[in-house]
């Protein structure tokens, strides 16, 4: 599969793959986040499980230039430009960072983060962790207790 044949006029600027989740995330130089693969437990932007090899714009971001980007087989989290940090997936454990432990099957911003530089991102089966700006100069991370924690 070649990317810049599905999308001529963007070329991929970052490549991200959660090791056997079977699926690839891909930043384009337009700020745009297309996927492609096995895409299940709510990882797939519209809520059903696929498999594909067809490149799939990831929908729910509005116009914002996705910066970084960290996937778990379950969940992805996405830090944009824009200072917003959004996520989705899986979230049994509070990792998504939305206050709740429900799935959410689009990518939704993280309030607690709007306004937050992030520069880097990981995420765990069960946890994500953001490492922010020398502004705001924090590593915070969600697990099961479904807060930012310093």
């Amino acid at each position: 599969m070649n990317l810049v044949d599905c999308h001529p006029l963007s070329a991929a600027t970052q490549i991200h793959s959660y090791t056997s989740s079977e699926r690839t995330l891909v930043v384009l130089r337009d700020g745009r986040l297309v996927s492609f693969g096995s895409i299940c437990w709510g990882r797939a932007s519209d809520g059903h499980c696929i498999h594909s090899s067809k490149v799939q714009v990831v929908r729910g971001l509005r116009s914002n230039h996705i910066f970084t980007l960290s996937c778990s087989y379950y969940h992805t989290v996405i830090a944009c430009l824009e200072s917003k940090t959004f996520s989705f997936g899986r979230n049994d454990n509070g990792q998504l960072g939305h206050g709740d432990r429900l799935d959410k099957f689009r990518p939704r911003e993280v309030e607690q983060m709007r306004g937050v530089h992030v520069v880097t991102l990981a995420c765990g089966q069960y946890h994500t962790c953001a490492g922010t700006s020398r502004k705001h100069a924090r590593l915070q991370c969600l697990s099961y207790n479904e807060k930012m924690i310093a």
